[in-house]
């Protein structure tokens, strides 16, 4: 039978197995890489307060960020690339922004883009292939120490990063870009070091770090304020044909009404016989051609799409009115002459009353 110590004792030991046994995940390895504006000691920059580190103290305790930067290392010359940025292997790789210590007359960008494309092949190429992000170089209104860099890093330096970001490289891969140029916090005064000579504050170093941190740890990455191009705009419709105006409606013809016929005028009476009297003059004809008829026909509308004809005109031509005289109508039924009417109202009056007379006596009989 066991006894209740040794059994503690086999628990204990059973579980100091397991813990030694359980798979402890080993945390991010980010190397990041740059010139002065990474790695540096100007001005009593502390390197504590260098952007890798305070990126490092963002992260926390899941990452280990290592600053392997070279301060005067050049990506034309190659020197840009530390052996130690290769070591670990990296989880992450940060390229940090170069310019100032690139900068050489004659060197185009086509040229330059060249030199930054085997630099980040050189990262791809690792095994397992890390995450590696790319940095632009500081605004436009970021001070160097003379307008030649700064005219460098904007048309030489950015372009060429962007566009081995966008698959220029050897694993025609689109990188993760941290834009630095975009950043106007960076373009400040506060941000530059004092007197500014292309290298970065404490608080510069701050902004970077948060740059860093925001496309790192929580996918924010890019400019984040440019604005998507405006849809071009639709073609003009073309215009409809106009509609053939109606033609007018023809005149109406007025209907001319015939004139009365005058009569002819009578022959003078022969002389009598013998007499003294002349005969009466004759009578002309008394009755006249009707009225004549007013013209009514009236013009057809014009039959076009729009505007229709205009209307024809009424005739307006008419027959002089003749002159016979109105026939004289009798009157319908009923007593023509008031007193007529009165008495044989009388009359009738009378006999209904002898009547009446008569068929009295009858019944008293």
């Amino acid at each position: 039978m066991i006894s209740r110590r040794t059994a503690g004792f086999v628990v204990g030991a059973f579980a100091l197995v397991m813990i030694a046994g359980r798979r402890v995940d080993a945390a991010t390895i980010v190397n990041c890489i740059g010139e002065q504006t990474t790695i540096t000691g100007d001005g009593g920059i502390l390197p504590s307060q260098l952007w890798p580190q305070q990126l490092g103290m963002l992260l926390g305790g899941t990452y280990t960020v290592n600053n392997v930067g070279v301060n005067t290392g050049t990506v034309f010359s190659g020197a840009a690339l530390s052996a130690a940025s290769l070591k670990g292997p990296p989880n992450i790789v940060i390229i940090g922004p170069f310019a100032e210590h690139d900068y050489a007359p004659g060197i185009t960008e086509a040229m330059w883009q060249a030199a930054y494309k085997k630099l980040v092949d050189a990262y791809l190429a690792l095994t397992p292939v890390p995450t590696v992000y790319v940095m632009t170089p500081p605004p436009a209104a970021f001070i160097y120490q003379s307008a030649a860099e700064q005219t460098f890093a904007t048309n030489v330096v950015k372009p060429a990063v962007l566009a081995v970001a966008a698959g220029d490289n050897s694993a025609a891969k689109v990188l993760k870009v941290i834009d630095l140029f975009a950043d106007a916090v960076l373009a400040t005064a506060p941000d530059q070091a004092t007197p500014p000579d292309g290298h970065f504050s404490v608080a510069g170093h701050h902004e970077a770090a948060q740059v860093a941190y925001k496309c790192v740890a929580m996918d924010i990455c890019g400019a984040g304020t440019s604005t998507g191009a405006g849809g071009t705009g639709g073609t003009a419709g073309v215009g409809g044909a106009g509609s053939a105006s109606g033609a007018g409606g023809a005149a109406g013809t007025g209907s001319g009404g015939s004139g009365g016929v005058t009569g002819s005028a009578g022959t003078s009476g022969t002389a009598g016989a013998g007499g003294a009297t002349t005969g009466a003059a004759g009578t002309g004809a008394t009755s006249t051609g009707g009225a004549g008829n007013g013209g009514t026909t009236t013009g057809t509308a014009g039959t076009g799409a729009t505007p229709t004809g205009g209307a024809g005109t009424v005739g307006t031509a008419a027959g002089t009115a003749g002159t016979s005289p109105p026939a004289h109508s009798s009157g319908g039924g009923g007593c023509m002459v008031a007193d007529s009417c009165a008495a044989n109202g009388l009359a009738t009056l009378l006999m209904a009353m002898a009547l009446a007379v008569r068929a009295s006596r009858r019944r008293r009989s």
